[in-house]
């Protein structure tokens, strides 16, 4: 007999409204996110994408609607509550302690994804406990030989591929990447993009990104955002040749 959970969206959001006095920003959107897939987020700014995902995050509460992680109701559980069950995200600024080294930035991650508090009152840089999952982490994502240098001396890619091993060290079954690729040359968003393809099939991620080429090498479902609401939904190739979708978003390019 097939496990129905496999086949279960792992994050679920159902009828989700959001208003800011009489502005609407969230208008009924529903989409979900399979395990180890990527779901790409677009739309134009002002769309309310990161609305949204700061309701999925847990630093918005919602007006209406549901949102399920793994089956379970998490609309009303804290940013904690939910990071602990396997929710995690990145921002559209990098997020990182500029002051301590691309190790140290992990270790801290990784010490507060432990079940129990690892080495709590140890600096970070001298606890193996901490350090060696972090080097691990950084090997993942690239930044191996970067360990010891001090975070804000990366470039701006390498502290997005940071900012992607912290939120690795949480242990998550999804990542909501709220603008990864903003900022970033061509070359520095190539190789993000393949650092998430690399990921891709063994985590779940909620993509919001506006570089087309990347979403849509990268994303197994698109959905469109537009005034609060979702106007199509599908895989790449229906989603960039949707009359609806060409007219409220892509226009006439071609990708």
């Amino acid at each position: 007999m097939i496990d129905p959970a496999v086949h279960r969206p792992v994050l679920q959001i159902e009828g989700l409204e959001k208003s800011f006095g009489a502005l609407r920003v969230t208008n009924g959107v529903s989409l979900s996110v399979k395990p180890g897939e990527i779901h790409a987020l677009i739309g134009p700014n002002g769309a309310g994408k990161t609305t949204l995902i700061h309701q999925i995050a847990g630093l918005l509460k919602p007006d209406a609607g549901h949102i399920l992680f793994d089956g379970q109701d998490i609309t009303a559980a804290s940013m904690p509550q939910r990071a602990r069950l396997g929710l995690a995200r990145t921002f559209q600024i990098t997020s990182i302690i500029p002051s301590l080294t691309a190790l140290g930035n992990v270790a801290l991650a990784v010490q507060a994804g432990a079940d129990k508090p690892l080495g709590f009152w140890k600096p970070v840089d001298s606890d193996d406990v901490l350090n060696k999952p972090a080097q691990s982490l950084l090997d993942t994502v690239g930044l191996g030989g970067r360990a010891g240098v001090v975070a804000g001396q990366l470039s701006h890619g390498e502290k997005r591929a940071l900012e992607i091993a912290m939120a690795l060290a949480l242990k998550p079954r999804v990542i909501l990447l709220d603008e990864p690729m903003a900022g970033m040359g061509h070359e520095e968003s190539a190789r993000l993009t393949d650092l998430l393809k690399s990921l891709k099939g063994t985590y779940a991620m909620l993509l919001v990104e506006h570089d087309m080429e990347a979403v849509f090498s990268l994303a197994d479902c698109v959905s469109v955002l537009v005034d609060g609401h979702v106007l199509a939904t599908g895989t790449a190739d229906q989603v960039r040749n949707d009359p609806q979708v060409r007219a409220a978003y892509l226009g006439d390019e071609a990708f």
